[in-house]
């Protein structure tokens, strides 16, 4: 497989016992638009931003996270950084779900879903966002509004206005086993759909 190179946008949190914490996303560099990368960091810089903003009513007042403004290209295969990019800073996002939190290492997770198989699995992702705000339905579980808005604001980083550089799955290089005695290299996988379940997981370093 040839190389694949992914744009990785980071965002950190702080303003909570345990910060910071940081979520990072990939999306896959298109060859036909080379000369463009600094369009294309924008692009998913500003993806990113747009959900995390998308669930804001769902985080503690005092939340705070903001967008890296290092957009970095990198290669699927090994990770090395091949092009550091600098965007505009987008604004800071803050909590609005109120100065009550729910329990400190409970998070949203969401699935990003691929139809890719690696060494015999299916290829997916995870992402986890959390502290919350104090809200759930009685049997403890997320709210209905509280899914629908991560859902929807995940689900709007599948597309952008360069539709072609979408949201991966980064399955990472792996050293040598069994099975591969020379190691298995990374690889990209675009993210077909999105998942947010149910229930609240569980982030044990998120403990006080």
């Amino acid at each position: 497989m040839p190389d694949q190179h992914m744009y990785r946008v980071r965002a950190a949190s702080t303003g909570w016992p345990g910060a910071p914490g940081l979520n990072t996303f990939y999306f896959l560099e298109d060859a036909t638009i080379e000369a463009v990368h600094a369009t294309a960091a924008l692009d998913v810089a500003t993806r990113v931003h747009a959900a995390l903003t998308g669930m804001r009513d769902y985080f503690k007042t005092g939340w705070t996270c903001e967008i890296n403004p290092d957009v970095d290209l990198i290669n699927s295969d090994n990770g090395e950084l091949l092009e550091a990019l600098i965007v505009d800073p987008p604004a800071a996002i803050t909590g609005n779900g109120g100065g009550t939190g729910g329990p400190q290492a409970s998070c949203i997770c969401t699935s990003l879903l691929t139809s890719d198989i690696v060494d015999g699995r299916r290829v997916r992702g995870r992402d986890f966002f959390g502290p919350l705000a104090l809200l759930a339905d009685p049997d403890g579980t997320p709210t209905d509004l509280e899914l629908a808005a991560f859902q929807l604001s995940m689900e709007g980083l599948l597309g952008g206005t360069l539709t072609q550089v979408p949201l991966v799955v980064w399955s990472r290089p792996r050293g040598a086993s069994t099975g591969h005695p020379t190691g298995l290299g990374g690889s990209a996988h675009i993210v077909s759909a999105v998942l947010t379940k149910d229930s609240f997981a569980v982030l044990r370093s998120r403990r006080a």
